[in-house]
Protein backbone atom coordinates (compact mmCIF):
# COMPACT_ATOMS: atom_id res chain seq x y z
CA UNK A 1 0.00 0.00 0.00
CA UNK A 2 3.05 2.17 1.03
CA UNK A 3 4.31 1.44 -2.45
CA UNK A 4 1.17 2.28 -4.34
CA UNK A 5 0.97 5.41 -2.05
CA UNK A 6 4.65 6.31 -3.77
CA UNK A 7 3.95 5.79 -6.85
CA UNK A 8 1.16 7.49 -7.27
CA UNK A 9 2.52 11.00 -5.62
CA UNK A 10 2.24 14.20 -8.37
CA UNK A 11 5.15 16.09 -8.92
CA UNK A 12 7.84 14.05 -7.06
CA UNK A 13 11.20 14.04 -7.52
CA UNK A 14 12.25 11.77 -9.69
CA UNK A 15 15.07 9.71 -7.67
CA UNK A 16 12.34 9.34 -5.01
CA UNK A 17 11.71 6.05 -5.88
CA UNK A 18 15.05 5.08 -6.17
CA UNK A 19 15.32 6.41 -2.49
CA UNK A 20 12.61 5.63 -1.12
CA UNK A 21 13.86 1.43 -0.98
CA UNK A 22 15.80 3.29 2.48
CA UNK A 23 12.24 3.19 3.78
CA UNK A 24 12.29 2.46 7.41
CA UNK A 25 10.50 -0.96 9.05
CA UNK A 26 7.60 -0.39 10.13
CA UNK A 27 6.36 0.26 13.57
CA UNK A 28 2.92 -1.20 15.00
CA UNK A 29 1.90 1.69 17.16
CA UNK A 30 -1.91 1.61 19.51
CA UNK A 31 -2.96 5.34 19.26
CA UNK A 32 -5.47 7.05 22.29
CA UNK A 33 -8.37 7.93 20.54
CA UNK A 34 -11.46 10.10 22.14
CA UNK A 35 -14.53 8.59 20.58
CA UNK A 36 -17.46 11.19 20.92
CA UNK A 37 -21.12 11.20 20.85
CA UNK A 38 -22.76 14.41 20.93
CA UNK A 39 -26.68 15.54 21.35
CA UNK A 40 -26.87 19.37 20.22
CA UNK A 41 -28.93 22.35 20.23
CA UNK A 42 -28.23 24.59 16.81
CA UNK A 43 -29.59 28.09 16.27
CA UNK A 44 -29.10 29.32 12.85
CA UNK A 45 -29.83 31.80 10.51
CA UNK A 46 -29.52 30.75 6.77
CA UNK A 47 -30.37 31.25 3.00
CA UNK A 48 -31.97 28.68 1.33
CA UNK A 49 -31.72 29.31 -2.74
CA UNK A 50 -33.83 27.63 -5.33
CA UNK A 51 -33.72 27.58 -9.36
CA UNK A 52 -36.80 28.32 -11.56
CA UNK A 53 -37.07 25.89 -14.41
CA UNK A 54 -37.52 28.85 -16.68
CA UNK A 55 -35.08 32.10 -16.17
CA UNK A 56 -32.37 29.63 -14.55
CA UNK A 57 -32.23 32.40 -11.32
CA UNK A 58 -31.99 31.05 -7.98
CA UNK A 59 -34.49 32.66 -5.87
CA UNK A 60 -33.59 33.25 -2.19
CA UNK A 61 -35.58 32.80 0.95
CA UNK A 62 -33.70 33.60 4.75
CA UNK A 63 -34.59 31.04 7.51
CA UNK A 64 -33.50 31.21 11.16
CA UNK A 65 -34.68 28.91 13.85
CA UNK A 66 -32.99 25.55 16.41
CA UNK A 67 -32.73 22.62 15.54
CA UNK A 68 -31.85 19.30 17.56
CA UNK A 69 -28.88 17.18 16.24
CA UNK A 70 -26.24 14.56 17.28
CA UNK A 71 -22.76 13.43 15.99
CA UNK A 72 -21.67 10.07 16.42
CA UNK A 73 -18.16 8.15 17.06
CA UNK A 74 -16.37 11.38 15.58
CA UNK A 75 -13.06 10.55 16.44
CA UNK A 76 -10.61 12.89 18.64
CA UNK A 77 -6.59 12.57 18.64
CA UNK A 78 -5.96 12.11 22.16
CA UNK A 79 -1.83 12.49 21.63
CA UNK A 80 0.59 14.07 18.76
CA UNK A 81 2.35 10.85 17.84
CA UNK A 82 0.72 11.14 14.56
CA UNK A 83 2.72 14.14 12.88
CA UNK A 84 1.39 17.91 12.64
CA UNK A 85 2.28 18.00 8.97
CA UNK A 86 -0.70 15.35 8.09
CA UNK A 87 -3.73 17.69 7.42
CA UNK A 88 -6.90 16.49 8.45
CA UNK A 89 -8.87 15.16 5.08
CA UNK A 90 -12.42 16.42 6.18
CA UNK A 91 -10.43 19.93 6.22
CA UNK A 92 -7.34 20.13 4.24
CA UNK A 93 -7.00 23.61 5.69
CA UNK A 94 -6.52 22.65 9.61
CA UNK A 95 -3.25 20.98 10.52
CA UNK A 96 -2.51 19.50 13.74
CA UNK A 97 -0.62 22.01 15.25
CA UNK A 98 -3.80 24.37 15.06
CA UNK A 99 -6.25 21.08 15.53
CA UNK A 100 -6.21 17.81 16.84
CA UNK A 101 -8.01 15.76 14.16
CA UNK A 102 -8.25 12.73 12.11
CA UNK A 103 -5.99 12.32 9.04
CA UNK A 104 -8.36 8.90 7.99
CA UNK A 105 -11.44 11.12 8.15
CA UNK A 106 -13.06 8.29 10.44
CA UNK A 107 -12.56 5.53 8.39
CA UNK A 108 -12.56 3.07 10.74
CA UNK A 109 -15.16 -0.08 11.51
CA UNK A 110 -16.08 0.91 14.40
CA UNK A 111 -18.56 -2.21 14.70
CA UNK A 112 -15.39 -4.47 15.42
CA UNK A 113 -14.21 -2.93 18.66
CA UNK A 114 -13.51 -5.03 21.42
CA UNK A 115 -13.05 -4.24 25.68
CA UNK A 116 -9.05 -3.72 26.38
CA UNK A 117 -6.62 -6.45 27.15
CA UNK A 118 -2.83 -6.20 27.96
CA UNK A 119 -2.87 -9.36 25.70
CA UNK A 120 -3.90 -7.56 22.52
CA UNK A 121 -0.71 -4.72 22.88
CA UNK A 122 1.99 -7.69 22.56
CA UNK A 123 4.78 -6.75 20.76
CA UNK A 124 3.17 -2.97 19.65
CA UNK A 125 4.31 0.46 21.23
CA UNK A 126 1.09 1.77 22.97
CA UNK A 127 0.35 5.25 24.38
CA UNK A 128 -1.35 6.86 26.98
CA UNK A 129 -3.35 10.39 26.01
CA UNK A 130 -1.09 13.27 26.29
CA UNK A 131 -4.37 15.68 26.80
CA UNK A 132 -7.64 15.59 28.84
CA UNK A 133 -10.88 15.14 27.23
CA UNK A 134 -11.45 18.76 28.05
CA UNK A 135 -8.62 20.13 26.57
CA UNK A 136 -9.50 17.88 23.25
CA UNK A 137 -12.47 19.13 22.88
CA UNK A 138 -11.82 22.35 23.17
CA UNK A 139 -8.71 21.91 20.79
CA UNK A 140 -11.59 20.54 18.47
CA UNK A 141 -13.83 22.67 18.47
CA UNK A 142 -13.43 24.08 14.79
CA UNK A 143 -14.20 20.42 13.83
CA UNK A 144 -17.35 20.24 15.68
CA UNK A 145 -18.23 23.70 13.73
CA UNK A 146 -17.74 22.19 10.80
CA UNK A 147 -19.37 19.00 10.85
CA UNK A 148 -23.02 21.37 12.01
CA UNK A 149 -22.86 23.25 9.67
CA UNK A 150 -23.29 20.59 7.23
CA UNK A 151 -26.09 18.76 9.77
CA UNK A 152 -27.78 22.51 9.27
CA UNK A 153 -27.07 22.35 5.28
CA UNK A 154 -28.32 19.07 5.07
CA UNK A 155 -31.48 19.54 7.36
CA UNK A 156 -32.73 22.62 5.55
CA UNK A 157 -32.02 21.24 1.58
CA UNK A 158 -34.54 18.37 2.54
CA UNK A 159 -36.90 20.42 5.07
CA UNK A 160 -37.22 23.10 2.38
CA UNK A 161 -36.51 21.52 -0.67
CA UNK A 162 -33.61 23.35 -1.88
CA UNK A 163 -30.86 23.51 -4.30
CA UNK A 164 -28.46 25.38 -2.00
CA UNK A 165 -27.96 26.67 1.25
CA UNK A 166 -25.91 28.85 2.62
CA UNK A 167 -25.57 29.16 6.52
CA UNK A 168 -25.17 32.55 7.77
CA UNK A 169 -24.95 32.02 11.68
CA UNK A 170 -25.16 29.95 14.00
CA UNK A 171 -24.03 28.95 17.55
CA UNK A 172 -24.39 25.52 18.56
CA UNK A 173 -24.48 23.83 22.59
CA UNK A 174 -23.83 20.32 23.13
CA UNK A 175 -26.53 19.63 25.99
CA UNK A 176 -25.03 15.81 26.28
CA UNK A 177 -21.89 14.77 25.48
CA UNK A 178 -20.34 10.84 26.06
CA UNK A 179 -16.65 9.57 25.02
CA UNK A 180 -15.03 6.38 25.22
CA UNK A 181 -11.09 6.28 25.18
CA UNK A 182 -10.27 3.81 22.59
CA UNK A 183 -6.84 2.38 21.25
CA UNK A 184 -6.44 2.49 17.48
CA UNK A 185 -3.85 0.46 15.38
CA UNK A 186 -1.47 2.33 13.34
CA UNK A 187 1.99 1.52 11.61
CA UNK A 188 4.39 4.26 10.92
CA UNK A 189 7.36 4.64 9.45
CA UNK A 190 9.70 6.80 7.65
CA UNK A 191 12.16 7.39 5.03
CA UNK A 192 14.81 10.05 4.51
CA UNK A 193 15.34 11.82 0.97
CA UNK A 194 18.05 14.82 0.48
CA UNK A 195 19.05 14.73 4.56
CA UNK A 196 15.44 14.99 5.34
CA UNK A 197 13.43 13.02 7.02
CA UNK A 198 9.71 11.89 5.55
CA UNK A 199 6.64 10.14 7.98
CA UNK A 200 4.64 8.00 6.54
CA UNK A 201 1.36 6.62 8.99
CA UNK A 202 -1.32 3.94 7.78
CA UNK A 203 -4.50 2.96 8.91
CA UNK A 204 -4.05 -0.66 10.29
CA UNK A 205 -7.61 -1.60 9.89
CA UNK A 206 -8.24 -0.39 6.41
CA UNK A 207 -4.72 -0.10 5.12
CA UNK A 208 -4.82 3.47 4.24
CA UNK A 209 -1.84 5.72 3.90
CA UNK A 210 -1.04 9.25 5.19
CA UNK A 211 2.07 11.30 4.95
CA UNK A 212 4.24 14.04 3.76
CA UNK A 213 6.35 14.01 0.77
CA UNK A 214 9.05 15.70 -1.39
CA UNK A 215 7.96 18.00 -4.15
CA UNK A 216 10.27 18.54 -7.19
CA UNK A 217 10.83 22.49 -7.15
CA UNK A 218 11.58 22.04 -11.12
CA UNK A 219 8.72 20.44 -12.19
CA UNK A 220 6.76 23.19 -10.82
CA UNK A 221 8.60 25.55 -12.57
CA UNK A 222 8.20 23.46 -16.01
CA UNK A 223 4.30 23.44 -15.57
CA UNK A 224 3.71 26.86 -14.75
CA UNK A 225 5.95 27.28 -18.13
CA UNK A 226 3.99 25.13 -19.87
CA UNK A 227 0.13 26.94 -18.83
CA UNK A 228 2.23 30.56 -19.35
CA UNK A 229 2.96 28.83 -22.87
CA UNK A 230 -0.05 27.55 -23.23
CA UNK A 231 -2.26 31.24 -22.70
CA UNK A 232 0.18 33.21 -24.93
CA UNK A 233 -0.80 30.17 -27.61
CA UNK A 234 -4.13 30.38 -27.50
CA UNK A 235 -4.17 34.15 -27.26
CA UNK A 236 -2.18 33.79 -30.51
CA UNK A 237 -4.96 31.55 -32.18
CA UNK A 238 -7.75 33.50 -31.55
CA UNK A 239 -5.85 36.90 -32.51
CA UNK A 240 -5.57 34.84 -35.77
CA UNK A 241 -8.09 32.94 -35.94
CA UNK A 242 -6.26 30.41 -36.65
CA UNK A 243 -8.58 27.87 -35.32
CA UNK A 244 -7.09 24.53 -37.38
CA UNK A 245 -3.93 24.64 -34.69
CA UNK A 246 -6.79 24.66 -31.87
CA UNK A 247 -7.80 21.63 -33.42
CA UNK A 248 -4.49 20.13 -33.62
CA UNK A 249 -4.05 20.92 -30.46
CA UNK A 250 -6.97 19.20 -29.36
CA UNK A 251 -6.59 16.02 -31.34
CA UNK A 252 -2.69 15.60 -29.73
CA UNK A 253 -4.36 15.88 -25.94
CA UNK A 254 -6.88 12.76 -27.03
CA UNK A 255 -4.29 10.75 -28.15
CA UNK A 256 -2.27 11.54 -25.27
CA UNK A 257 -5.32 10.88 -22.80
CA UNK A 258 -5.96 7.79 -24.64
CA UNK A 259 -1.97 6.25 -24.06
CA UNK A 260 -2.21 7.46 -20.79
CA UNK A 261 -5.24 5.38 -19.98
CA UNK A 262 -3.78 2.18 -21.85
CA UNK A 263 -1.16 2.28 -19.74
Amino acid sequence: NIKHWVSKISFAPNRLKQEFSKIEKLKGVYVPYYLVNTETQVTYKAKCGTKTLLSNKTHWTSHKGTLKTSLSSIALLGTSSIPSCFPDKTNPEYYFDEIYAEPWNNNWNWENQLPFHKDFLSGYISEIPKHSFAEILNLNELKFKQLIEIKVEKWLEKKECCDTVIVNDFTFTHQNISYRLILLPVWLSSFRFRNRLYQIAVNRQTGIVVGNRPYSKIKFVLLWVLVIALIFFLIYIFATESYSLLIILGIIFIIAKLKNNNK
